[in-house]
């Protein structure tokens, strides 16, 4: 009877002979299983020799990038981009007034009417982009939340579609 306890349960419409063809083994294992004791050294080097012995995962070298994958990366870039600095100057305007600051929207006004043409253009620029890059990259996952547009045609399309589209729409920002 103890022997039947280590048997898989057989199920209906299997017969005990064709469980034997889905067997992994040849035979039967004979005896108690020999335990041997080993060092923790022992033990170390046998993970050792059986991590090396692993295949090692392919590296992303191995796969042909894809406006997903650069969407997905600008996307979450350009979203520490644009709260960043809302944080950093929240946290400066708070603490302006302690330190003697003068952060009120005139002088900020004042500093940046200062500034040369170019780099008023390179600041918009630099601001801008990201700021509708992630506008338009964020409504296409809104769009993709319906159930809409999610075959692999349309997420190349619409990547490529609003990537155009993020470039057109910071142009318009830089000259408002």
């Amino acid at each position: 009877m103890a022997s039947r306890a280590f048997r898989p349960p057989v199920r209906a419409g299997i017969y005990e002979g064709q469980l034997r063809l889905l067997s992994t083994t040849s035979s039967k294992p004979e005896g108690k299983p020999q335990i041997e004791t080993i060092t923790a050294a022992q033990h170390t080097e046998y993970l050792a020799s059986r991590r090396r012995a692993r295949p090692t995962s392919p590296h992303l070298s191995i796969y042909q990038p894809q406006i997903t994958w650069y969407s997905g990366a600008l996307m979450r870039n350009c979203a520490i981009l644009i709260t960043a600095p809302v944080y950093i100057f929240g946290a400066a305007y708070l603490v302006s007034p302690l330190l003697g600051w003068h952060l009120d929207t005139a002088s900020l006004v004042d500093w940046f009417g200062g500034l040369s043409a170019s780099t008023r253009l390179a600041v918009k620029a630099f601001f801008g982009w990201p700021f509708m890059f992630h506008i338009i990259h964020g409504s296409r996952h809104l769009i993709w939340d319906t159930g809409a547009m999610l075959t692999n045609r349309q997420v190349q399309v619409s990547g490529w579609l609003g990537l155009g589209l993020s470039v057109v729409a910071t142009v318009g920002l830089i000259f408002l």
